[in-house]
């Protein structure tokens, strides 16, 4: 198995890129693979001194294809379960990019654990670290945030207060004024009954 496996990465090597025909010339054609289809192109009729076509000769062989580098054959791990039947000698484990924040801390905790090798991270320790120093900062910027709110409730709550008493303190100020207008009133009558009587 290991001598297919390097044998595809020297094919590997020595395969060139195969680009679509005069994206040298017009770049907006991009560097993807398109089969040339004119009935001159010199690549389609595979000429001398012209780009190279793709073909069944640059392939890897049989026993070598879909394993990895390494020579292992890499699988899709979303659970437990399916981490737990790895063989770590044939498979390597591939976390999807979709995959939950805390699911894929969980499953790198076991892949630590088993030593189970990874396809996605170098080293899983350093990013099981750092998905931790995330989360543990989101926490704490959580907490700030509600320590803020709360701040700002009892600031507003203080505020609420002081205007209801400056209403209240506005209200009896008003009561007060009016009891004195009556007593004006009441004079005022009493000086107009006196001053008719005279």
């Amino acid at each position: 198995m290991k001598k297919t496996v390097e044998l595809r990465n020297e094919i590997k090597k020595k395969k060139p890129d195969f680009l679509r025909q005069d994206s040298h010339k017009k770049p907006k054609l991009g560097e993807k693979w398109r089969k040339p289809k004119g009935s001159q192109s010199k690549i389609r009729l595979s000429k001398r001194g012209y780009r190279r076509m793709p073909s069944q000769g640059y392939r890897s062989p049989i026993e070598a294809r879909g394993l990895d580098r390494d020579g292992l054959l890499c699988v899709r791990v979303v659970s437990n379960t399916e981490l737990e039947a790895l063989d770590t000698k044939i498979h390597k484990a591939l976390l999807p990019s979709t995959l939950g924040r805390k699911k894929t801390i969980e499953l790198l905790k076991i892949i630590i654990a088993k030593n189970i090798p990874v396809k996605n991270f170098k080293d899983p320790k350093k990013k099981l670290e750092a998905f931790e120093a995330e989360i543990a900062k989101k926490q704490e910027k959580k907490k700030a945030e509600k320590e803020t709110a709360k701040k700002a409730e009892e600031k507003k709550k203080i505020e609420e207060k002081k205007k209801a008493d400056e209403k209240k303190a506005k209200e009896a100020a008003k009561k007060e004024l009016t009891e004195e207008e009556k007593k004006d009133k009441e004079k005022k009558e009493k000086d107009k009954v006196l001053i008719k009587k005279e």
